[in-house]
């Protein structure tokens, strides 16, 4: 992920500078629910180091950043499968997958492309804009406004963008991602249960056998992946467009976790 810029003299963590904003979803309380939640949980799990309570605050705030992106996506108006009740734990490891993966097949392309990346995060009234910088030939300033106009195709130049020549670009570059990101990843549904099952055992079993969060660098690993995930759930909610590559992802993430 780029590293976000934070203002001169801020001395609070990347997260609470991009939970920060999130007045600016008072109109829409179960959204600020979701980044309040997540904001709350982290900060419990700073108190619970060494302890299986802290593993399972910060699952939980990840599991929350997670939600708060997936009803972005459903609030702007895309077709999504059906996750956001999580009245399962099998649903919870689903939709914390989902947007790692989404925000990582963003995030780490532009990462490819640039060095020495960063994200302004911006007030405009009452959005959150965000902007993407960085250096190409190690010397040319780049700024790109949105990522999600971000276009792939297989190497062979287009005309326009087509998303049924995207799509099974989408497809092996998503699979790529949850390959980089996730162990088990010929069999996706062992994914899913060995997060369901870091879950449980963080709350039931044995106590001398529940995994623990073991020190702040792991706080601090489960904070990075909230703002990403929460980044693009802002970039998601204040484009006003539905963009049809953003919805092939969608798809073909889906399939990804049947």
């Amino acid at each position: 992920m780029p590293q976000i810029k934070l203002p001169d003299g801020y001395d609070g963590t990347v997260l609470s500078y991009v939970i920060s904003f999130s007045n600016t979803f008072t109109s829409h309380q179960q959204l600020k629910g979701c980044l309040d939640s997540t904001a709350e949980n982290i900060d419990q799990a700073r108190d619970l180091i060494g302890k299986p309570l802290g593993l399972f605050a910060c699952i939980t705030a990840e599991e929350e950043a997670a939600r708060f992106f997936y009803l972005c996506l459903k609030k702007r108006g895309y077709e999504l499968p059906r996750y956001d009740k999580l009245t399962s734990h099998q649903n919870k490891a689903r939709i914390v997958i989902w947007a790692t993966v989404f925000e990582r097949y963003y995030f780490d392309v532009f990462d490819s492309v640039f060095s020495g990346n960063y994200v302004k995060l911006r007030l405009e009234g009452r959005r959150v804009r965000l902007s993407f910088h960085g250096i190409m030939f190690k010397r040319y300033a780049v700024e790109i406004p949105n990522v999600l106009q971000t276009t792939h195709a297989d190497g062979r130049p287009k005309e326009q963008t087509d998303v049924d020549v995207e799509r099974p670009v989408i497809a092996k570059m998503l699979e790529a991602v949850l390959k980089d990101n996730f162990e088990h990843t010929k069999n996706v549904p062992a994914i899913i249960e060995s997060l369901a099952n870091r879950r449980n055992k963080s709350l039931y079993g044995d106590p001398r056998k529940k995994p623990v969060l073991s020190n702040v660098e792991m706080v601090s690993h489960f904070e990075s992946n909230c703002a990403a995930i929460i980044m693009m759930g802002y970039l998601i909610f204040q484009d006003d467009n539905i963009w049809p590559s953003v919805q092939v992802v969608c798809e073909e993430l889906g399939k990804l976790l049947e």
